[in-house]
């Protein structure tokens, strides 16, 4: 990453050479410095509350500081034309060989099917990607409709089901809240 000292010699030297294309490059990395801070000043402040989290709900257990770096080695971005979708890729495989290592996947079968949800989740960002939509912009908060193939949401719907039809199987007023949470206001 480009420090501030050379970002500011670099558009100095820009402006002496009166060369317009470099002055842009340095305020495009610039842009992007300010951008990379701000995301992992956002990153902080999730893995800070994800600890405190932790604490409260296992005071027995040390704070899983393995499980932190490799999120933070997942969400920085390395090169500047790698796609989000690769580093949430990264991400889910460690999720996955970690539910296969500590024998979760086994103990615990609906678990492992949140691998599927976000594998999924990742196949539809790779799809927004290639028609050039920002991932970021890919949530309920902001007024995007996407348009995909039926058999993506039926795959979702399955894996949801597995997860979470015991809950549900026998409480119908609670399904129909599941399914007003989900649906209502989309």
């Amino acid at each position: 990453m480009t420090s501030k000292l050379e970002l500011i010699q670099g558009a100095a030297e820009a402006v002496e050479l009166d060369d317009e294309d470099e002055l842009e490059r340095y305020a495009a990395a610039q842009n992007k410095a300010i951008e990379t801070a701000a995301a992992e000043v956002e990153l902080s402040r999730a893995l800070a509350s994800i600890s405190g989290w932790w604490a409260k709900t296992h005071p027995e257990l040390p704070i899983p500081a393995l499980l932190f770096d490799r999120a933070l080695e997942g969400w920085r971005m390395r090169a500047d034309d790698e796609r989000v979708s690769k580093t949430l890729g990264a991400l889910v495989e460690r999720f996955y060989w970690t539910c296969f290592h500590t024998g979760i996947g086994s103990k615990c079968h609906a678990f492992i099917e949140f691998n599927g949800v976000m594998s999924k989740y990742i196949e539809l960002v790779r799809l927004a990607e290639a028609e050039g939509i920002n991932p970021q912009r890919i949530n309920q908060h902001l007024p995007l409709a996407l348009r995909v193939d039926n058999h993506h949401l039926e795959y979702l719907g399955d894996k949801l089901r597995c997860i979470f039809a015991p809950f549900i199987r026998d409480n119908p007023e609670g399904a129909e809240a599941l399914r007003r949470s989900i649906f209502d206001g989309i």
